[in-house]
């Protein structure tokens, strides 16, 4: 055949051949592979989320090759997933590191709260598992009959066991086989090749000690009547025990005489019957893993399909829910001296939850977003907050929410570290651009959805005229109100003021007052339809629809209340108020914070209404023209 002679430390795939410890030197080499590559990467240039792609695609291909042919010492593994963890939290060269989740949770799949990065323990003897396969179900291939006849010539690999002469790759097949061994069964045809004796074929082929087990050559055809169609009883006695008799005869399992009814070796836990890597692993996992249903695994599993969230910001809400970041209380628990409190208020401990929710520079940052999310009902505990602050909402609206979650902790840490300036104002400014690049990337306009569950959910009519309203307040007293005034689908004013008020609801008001005292001007003199007005101030649309002065939560409120009332009842036509989300209202609300904010510079006292559109009479005037055109005569 003229083949070469192999040297000792020859190698095969980059496999050593005929080596004593190979695995252990295999193992070295493998851990330098693995630190070349990671000396080579800018771990703080990188987020978790890129950090988590690398590992998943770079790192954890490097040792695949090898496991698959040879188990690794655990020393070894150990090192590996000691270097990707130090690599998932940042570590860079000698500098110490902190890992604030266990790395065998971080292995745990998405439905219990991990990331779904694979256990190289569970993993690597998925890969062996192959080998195991092929023994049981490739009988016809030669190294499994070279193995057979040197380890076990007289009896099945089902019941062959490890000897001192075994090798080490040969002793791992025969435990991965006792593991899997409940997961193969013979699926029966006419049963001429599954083995009576020592073969997965009914239930409880293997519960019989090896003291009374009767060796025999039969086959499962062997014990079966064709002709009578059941069970030979003389042999099933005499070669089992019976509790076994039994489970054979109750079973649902019988072979057919009929052309092309094989037996077929079947693993279960794949619907094709074949075994492979993926189900193998699963299969594992399940078995070193027990699921069970935690605050965080049932948050995270949910989280995780949100969509249309960037990577780094998925990875830094698990952060959040499994509570890997370094707030100020988190740290004291881990470091004495440390001190706990939040260094933007200095009034608490900086617990998650008062972090993003509770501090009061974040509590202004939510009711100045998109969602004026009021956090002063919310729970004290971080998981019960993100569920209550996201039951219900939509995919824009969870957006909105992720986007200041990450905002926020990128300003509190510069304020933390950096000593910059808080601004609530530049958060929600950040997270406006966020999802203007989602836009530019292809993703639907944020307003469009608006406009599309306006219309769907909230009655909104093409024809007339739609003002949409919103107040704005802060506890200095500021307050501003704003609209936007459509008149047959086209924006023809904006307009907002600015107050000085004890309360938002007199800010709500207030605006709305303003909106219909310029709309009555107008529809005086054009008309055109019928009225709509959206608000996302749900006592005050209540109030409208049911008159009902009790309802007022301010007294100071009241008397604007009776105008606004008057106003509405001076329109020939009914004015139909309909309470909305934040997002909808979305231009009134950025009006009406920034008229809150100018209202600095007149000292709170309030300024002569501005209307920003200076074709307001043009654009009706070509509305009103167009409807008479196309009025029949």
């Amino acid at each position: 055949m003229q083949a070469g002679t192999a040297e000792e430390g020859e190698r095969y795939l980059g496999a050593l051949l005929f080596s004593k410890g190979s695995a252990k030197r295999t193992g070295e080499q493998l851990l330098n592979k693995i630190k070349a590559k990671l000396a080579g990467w800018k771990t703080n240039m990188l987020s978790h989320a890129g950090r988590l792609v690398l590992l998943k695609s770079v790192l954890m291909s490097i040792p695949v090759y090898h496991m698959s042919i040879e188990c690794l010492p655990k020393r070894i593994i150990k090192e590996i997933n000691s270097l990707m963890a130090k690599f998932f939290w940042g570590k860079t060269g000698q500098s110490r590191y902190m890992a604030l989740v266990a790395w065998k949770n971080i292995c745990k799949p998405i439905e219990d709260g991990g990331l779904a990065v694979r256990d190289l323990n569970n993993f690597g003897e998925a890969l062996l598992s192959k080998l195991v396969w092929s023994v049981i179900s490739e009988e016809d291939r030669l190294w499994v009959q070279v193995c057979k006849a040197k380890y076990c010539p007289k009896i099945g690999i089902w019941k062959a066991k490890n000897h001192s002469n075994s090798s080490q790759l040969w002793k791992q097949v025969i435990r991965l086989r006792d593991t899997f061994k409940h997961a193969v069964f013979w699926k029966l045809g006419d049963g001429s090749k599954a083995k009576a004796r020592d073969q997965p074929w009914f239930q409880g082929w293997d519960s019989q000690p090896d003291s009374l087990i009767v060796h025999t050559s039969l086959h499962v055809a062997d014990l079966f009547d064709f002709d009578m169609n059941q069970w030979k009883m003389h042999e099933l006695n005499r070669i089992f025990q019976p509790n076994q008799v039994v489970q054979i005869v109750n079973a649902d399992i019988k072979p057919v005489i009929q052309e092309g009814a094989q037996d077929k070796l079947i693993w279960s836990e794949s619907k094709s019957g074949k075994y492979t890597v993926r189900e193998g692993y699963k299969y594992l996992n399940s078995l070193t893993q027990t699921h069970t249903n935690t605050p965080v695994s049932e948050l995270w599993s949910v989280a995780a399909e949100w969509k249309g969230l960037v990577p780094k910001v998925k990875i830094f809400l698990w952060r959040v829910i499994a509570g890997a970041l370094m707030v100020a209380q988190n740290m004291h628990r881990r470091i004495n001296k440390w001190s706990p409190l939040c260094q933007r208020c200095q009034m608490e401990n900086e617990y998650e939850s008062h972090c993003f929710f509770f501090c009061p520079g974040s509590r202004s940052v939510w009711f100045a977003s998109n969602l004026g999310l009021r956090t002063d009902h919310l729970s004290l505990n971080i998981i019960e907050a993100i569920k209550q602050c996201t039951q219900g909402r939509n995919e824009y609206e969870i957006k909105v929410f992720s986007y200041t979650l990450w905002e926020l902790w990128k300003a509190r840490n510069a304020t933390v570290i950096q000593l910059k300036k808080f601004d609530p104002m530049e958060i929600t400014q950040k997270v406006r651009i966020w999802l203007q690049l989602e836009n530019q990337m292809g993703e639907a306009l944020p307003h469009k959805v608006v406009i599309q569950g306006t219309q769907e959910k909230y009655g909104y009519k093409q024809g007339g005229w739609q003002i949409i309203t919103d107040g704005s307040w802060d506890t200095t007293l500021r307050a501003g109100g704003a609209h936007v005034l459509y008149c047959q689908g086209q924006m023809v004013r904006i307009g907002y003021n600015c107050y000085q008020l004890h309360d938002p609801f007199h800010a709500e008001v207030l605006a709305m007052k303003d909106a219909l005292f310029q709309l009555k001007q107008l529809w005086e003199a054009y008309g055109i339809g019928e009225i709509q007005v959206f608000s996302d101030c749900k006592v005050l649309v209540n109030l409208i629809r049911e008159g009902d002065m009790q309802d007022v939560p301010s007294w100071r409120a009241c008397e604007d209340v009776l105008e606004l009332l008057k106003i509405i009842s001076q329109f020939p036509v009914q004015v139909e108020c309909t309470e909305v989300q934040r997002q909808v209202v979305h231009e009134a609300h950025d009006l009406a914070n920034y008229a809150r904010l100018s209202a600095n510079q007149y000292n709170g006292e309030p300024r002569p209404y501005v209307d920003v559109e200076r074709n307001t009479r043009q654009n009706l005037d070509n509305i009103f023209f167009q409807r008479v055109q196309d009025e029949p005569p």
